[in-house]
Order: C-alpha cells, then structure tokens, then sequence
C-alpha cells in the first residue's frame, strides 16, 4: 500500500513540475454543507451508526501551474460533532480528529478565469482514546477522498475555490473488554459522506506573462502574422520618400 501511495504521488509531482509555482492556501472543509456518517460494526455482527458534522480548517502549501494542475500537502484539525451525543464514540474517543494528506487538482478551460476542475487526495489521522478504556491511546486511519469543483482567478494571484467531494474513512479497530461478555471485544469503524466546501489560494509569485496552456497568455503570433507584420512596416526611409 505504501508503495502505491507513493507512486501516486510521484505521478502527480511529475505531471505539475514543468513550470510549477509555489501557492499556500485555505479551505473552510465543509463551510456550505457537512454529511457524515460514522458506521460501527463489534465482533458478535452489532452494527450503529451515527451522522456527525466534521468541519476543520484545512492549511495548503503546494506547487502547480495555476489554471492547469496543481498538487499539495495539507493538515486539518477539529472534533466530531454527532447528532446523537450518547453514541459509541464518545465511550472511547476523546478529542480532535487530525489529519495530514496530499491532494492533486486537474484544471479544465486553461484560456478562462474560470475553471471546472478534479480533485483527489490521500489522508493520514488519529484520534485520541479515553484512558484505560482500549488497549491503546490512539487510534488512527487511511482517508481517501474525490471531488469536482470550480475555481475563479480575481487576479493571477488570487484564486477562488468551491468545491463538494465525497469522502471515505477506515479507522484501526478498536479493541476493549466487555463486561456483558467478559472477552476482548473488536470495534470496526468506518467514516463516509460528503461536504462542500470553501476555500482560495494565493499564488504570489504568478505573472501575466503564461505559455499559452494557461489562462493569462496570449497565443504566439504564426509565422505567417510575423510576415504580414514586417510587410506593413513603416520603415523611416519610406516616411522620408513619403514626405517628398
């Protein structure tokens, strides 16, 4: 799997070197709307689930080509909330869920400011347990999330994000002992659902001056323009015998 991953990422890398400039930016993950379900499954075939907002505020540095693709690391971090405040949960977890990951956006319509675009990434977190309840202090998890979404360039630097994506959670089992069966009991837990999302990224170092794959640059003139251009040259011989 970490293999895979990697490989993932050194594609994505690859296909934004060429021309690549350094952005930072913010999402307000789930600002518009936040769907999540939390599903739980024990070892005798018990399964709960809970609906829960989670509604972080996600930090980006990246590098890309502005209107194409670009790609990033990011962290976000803040707590669940469910809409039942008496779910399995909350007998074990306790505090915010913290993620790092790396995401790549595909950008289409490179001659607009506006840009329709796919985004997909690959997230790392944990959550800390209440002491003396599992076996471990922590729990952590492998997220995968895809999304469509459309971004607005107010300048060059200055890039506008919306977005809704849907993602998906696998959580490291949780074990404990229970007291109505008196053995070590496993706690399954996976994550699902969607959100839309906010977000704007600064690029301060895009120029006007593009190639012509991205927005800010005009097409080079053919070499028939540049023929056309010198034929109609006023050379200042020509405004000389003009002038007599």
């Amino acid at each position: 799997m970490k293999k895979t991953l990697l490989s993932l990422s050194a594609v994505a890398l690859l296909t934004t070197a060429a021309n690549a400039e350094l952005f930072i930016g913010v999402d307000m993950k789930g600002m518009l709307s936040s769907s999540m379900t939390q599903e739980w499954e024990d070892s005798y075939g018990g399964v709960y689930d809970d609906d829960f907002e989670y509604q972080p505020m996600k930090l980006k540095i990246g590098i890309g080509t502005p209107g194409v693709n670009y790609m990033y690391i990011y962290y976000q971090s803040d707590s669940y909330t469910f809409s039942n405040s008496n779910n399995i949960s909350s007998y074990f977890t306790d505090g915010d869920v913290t993620e790092f990951g790396f995401e790549y956006v595909g950008q289409y319509m490179p001659e607009s400011k506006f840009h329709p675009f796919i985004e997909w990434g690959l997230g790392f977190g944990s959550q800390d347990l209440l002491p003396g309840v599992a076996s471990e202090d922590t729990r952590s998890y492998i997220g995968l999330n895809i999304g469509v979404g459309i971004s607005y360039y107010i300048i060059p630097q200055i890039e506008l994000i919306a977005d809704i994506a849907y993602d998906m959670k696998s959580w490291q089992d949780i074990e404990y002992y229970s007291s109505y069966s008196y053995s070590t009991n496993t706690l399954t837990t996976f994550d699902s659902g969607t959100s839309i999302s906010i977000g704007v990224n600064f690029w301060p170092f895009a120029q006007e001056k593009q190639t012509t794959n991205s927005l800010y640059k005009s097409p080079a003139a053919t070499p028939a323009q540049y023929n056309e251009i010198e034929s109609t040259t006023v050379t200042p011989a020509a405004m000389e015998e003009e002038a007599f």
